[in-house]
């Protein structure tokens, strides 16, 4: 099942005395939830310096479960939703084909994000040498239906579910991580540097690595040239 195709569920599409339309009371905002194992990374240079998004990789056998899953994989997607507390969101979801993933509703990979950090193979500047943190130099741009969930679904953080969020990479805290969704090219999110290295004529290898709530640590590393 392409991504396309797993992201959808649509929240709410109202369609009435239609032949086809599946009706379901759901419990949880989440829908779905997709299972990456590692992460790749992909960037894009620019005058204001180098993009950076971070792509989730897979198993060869992409698994989902979403809430009309059966069996254990039902199992999982409740205690998904339970560890994530998303439990108390009482609603009716109508889909036209029951059987088709519709783009637009609410799917969340697992498992959650509790840290990243970036470094860099080059001295950055006197502040960050070759192998330190960058992350105080960082704006990160992610999704999240996180805050929406932990408030109880208060209706001035539904945007988020929506839009990216933007915060310095060394501000995002394990919850803010929580619930991360797909930003608009299927990534967990875009690192954005906030000011070039002092010597920007060198290629940095560029490393991000991502610690999820299971305590695996996946590692990606690129080539960044700040000055195309």
């Amino acid at each position: 099942m392409s991504r396309k195709l797993f992201t959808a569920l649509l929240l709410t599409i109202l369609i009435t005395g239609c032949n086809g339309v599946s009706h379901y009371e759901v419990d949880s905002f989440v829908l779905a939830y997709e299972f990456y194992t590692g992460i790749n990374l992909s960037n894009k240079g620019g005058d204001e310096g180098c993009d950076i998004y971070i792509q989730p990789e897979y198993s060869k056998t992409k698994r989902f479960v979403e809430f009309r899953s059966k069996g254990e994989d039902k199992r999982i997607y409740d205690s998904l939703c339970v560890a994530n507390g998303d439990y108390n969101h009482r609603h009716k979801v109508s889909l036209l084909m029951d059987d088709v993933f519709i783009e637009g509703a609410p799917s969340s990979f697992s498992p959650n994000i509790t840290s990243l950090e970036v470094l860099s193979n080059q001295d950055f500047d006197e502040q960050h040498p070759s192998g330190t943190s960058l992350n105080d130099l960082i704006e990160y741009s992610f999704r999240s239906f996180g805050r929406y969930v932990n408030s109880g679904y208060q209706e001035k953080y539904f945007s988020d579910t929506y839009t990216n969020r933007t915060k310095l990479l060394k501000d995002i805290s394990t919850e803010n991580f929580a619930l991360i969704s797909y930003g608009r090219n299927g990534e967990l999110g875009k690192i954005h540097f906030i000011k070039s290295p002092d010597n920007s004529a060198v290629i940095h290898k560029i490393t991000v690595k991502l610690t999820t709530e299971n305590a695996d640590i996946f590692s990606a590393s690129i080539d960044c040239n700040f000055i195309d």
